[in-house]
């Protein structure tokens, strides 16, 4: 993933992610310690050998690169290990180590050390043996297990913002989403290795790596060994099917839409009205709701502390002017200003970090308004009591929550902060 550049080649180097760590990415920074260590040593090698006075150090790094590289030799097993820690020059490693780092740290922080690691080495293997197999050649450099790491992190943070530096005819930086960038990274590698282009670059190590991370990052978001959240890869894909379902369903309109001719349906049902009136209507119904729903997602995306509340304000308020927020409100009308399951209850959780404790009770709400089943309907629950409880003073209604938590539902953790906050509120 790293190349010496040109005189006119753009180089782009990714600096970081705009997401918070929760611990130090120890494995991360190891790794890239090592990888730098054995690139040190294998110079400082060459150097003292006595052949590098006569063919320069160049050709002895070279002969001692070729003693680990990675080709056909079953009789030297280690090789298909060794050549991930082997780089051909100092861009070549730099390239590969702001990968790792900028992408590892993130990725390390979800899945853990020990599974961090074992991605890592699994992409060494995976995509070395890949590339033996399909062409000749001996391979050094640790870009297929990079690989692995980048596609497992464009399956978990796909919208994730990445800290970008641009090297080209003048030197910026600037940001742009995981999708795009690492999109980008494995559509141009895909085109060169079907154009057969010939740049002593092992594409196929790279694709090999990019597809055990995306399977390896498919299989922990699926089978829950890591928590799904409200924007990874599987969750933009069901919102996509869900749209398209829609669309089929009411004729080809947008869910926005069809919840519009859901309200002006309920509306005819009242009172006669023209054709034209019944236009308007609709236009104002999804101006309102798209607009709002369609900035509050943005702004939840980036989990702003400052927008969000801002923008469930104003989306509430579109609810409050169409009538779809009255408790007598029909629940497909309610569910016009209620998003998906993850995102309601992220919502909620911004909202008490903001100190909005009013909204964040709102939140809850309607999360058990649309998913009062759902495995996480406890802690939701738990979550507006003490909200209801602590923030807004309404003792009453906050003991009432904690009574309908089903506690055999919940873990020990949280059947203790009930009790707790039972006796807080007797």
């Amino acid at each position: 993933m790293g190349h010496r550049p040109g005189v006119l080649s753009v180089v782009f180097i990714p600096l970081g992610t705009d997401q918070p760590l929760n611990r130090t990415p120890i494995v991360s920074r190891t790794l890239v310690g090592v990888n730098v260590a054995v690139f040190a040593l294998v110079w400082i090698v060459a150097v003292l050998r006595p052949e590098a006075q006569l063919d320069g150090a160049q050709s002895a790094v070279g002969e001692i690169v070729g003693m680990f590289s990675l080709s056909w030799k079953p009789s030297e097993p280690w090789r298909l290990v060794t050549y991930a820690f082997m780089h051909g020059g100092f861009w070549h490693l730099l390239g590969n180590m702001f990968f790792l780092y900028a992408f590892g740290a993130t990725l390390e922080n979800r899945i853990g050390r020990w599974g961090f690691a074992a991605l890592y080495f699994a992409g060494i293997v995976v995509s070395g043996g890949v590339q033996i197999l399909v062409e000749k050649g001996s391979v050094i450099g640790a870009s297929g297990a990079v690989a692995a790491i980048t596609g497992c992190f464009l399956v978990l943070f796909p919208l994730v913002n990445i800290r970008v530096l641009l090297v080209f005819f003048l030197i910026t930086v600037f940001e742009i989403s995981a999708l795009w960038l690492l999109g980008f990274v494995i559509l141009k590698d895909l085109v060169f290795q079907g154009f057969g282009v010939s740049d002593s670059v092992a594409r196929m190590a790279h694709l090999a790596g990019y597809g055990l991370g995306i399977g390896v990052g498919l299989v922990l978001l699926g089978t829950g060994l890591v928590r799904r959240q409200t924007f990874d890869l599987l969750a933009l894909m069901e919102r996509a099917k869900r749209k398209q379902e829609i669309r089929s369903a009411v004729g080809g309109v947008t869910p926005t839409q069809a919840i519009a001719r859901a309200v002006i349906q309920q509306d005819r049902a009242g009172a006669k009205k023209t054709e034209q009136q019944d236009s308007a209507r609709l236009d104002a119904v999804m101006a309102a709701l798209a607009n709002s729903r369609l900035e509050l997602s943005q702004a939840l995306s980036t989990r702003d502390v400052d927008q969000v509340p801002r923008k469930y304000d104003a989306l509430l308020k579109a609810g409050d002017d169409l009538g779809i927020n009255a408790k007598d409100a029909e629940p497909r009308q309610r569910r016009a200003v209620i998003l998906g399951r993850d995102a309601q209850f992220e919502l909620g959780n911004i909202m008490v970090k903001a100190g909005r404790h009013d909204l964040a009770a709102t939140a809850y709400k309607d999360f058990l308004f649309s998913h009062e089943r759902d495995p996480q309907a406890g802690e939701v629950r738990l979550m507006l009591a003490l909200v209801l409880g602590r923030y807004l003073h309404r003792k009453v209604d906050a003991r009432a929550e904690l009574e309908r938590i089903d506690l055999s539902r919940v873990d020990a953790e949280h059947r203790e902060v009930v009790q707790q906050l039972k006796a807080e509120l007797a």
